[in-house]
């Protein structure tokens, strides 16, 4: 799958995983090409 700029990557949790525990929450993408990005967002 190719990201293209302005490309969005969507993620939820499955149906019954409980109330999240920790308000704030970390995502991040990998490429071999150009390394790694982690995000940190507040809900």
């Amino acid at each position: 799958m190719t990201l293209r700029a302005g490309d969005l990557i969507a993620v939820d949790t499955s149906v019954g995983v409980g109330v999240m525990k920790d308000p704030v929450n970390t995502v991040t993408v990998a490429n071999d090409g150009t390394g790694e990005l982690t995000n940190e967002f507040r809900l």
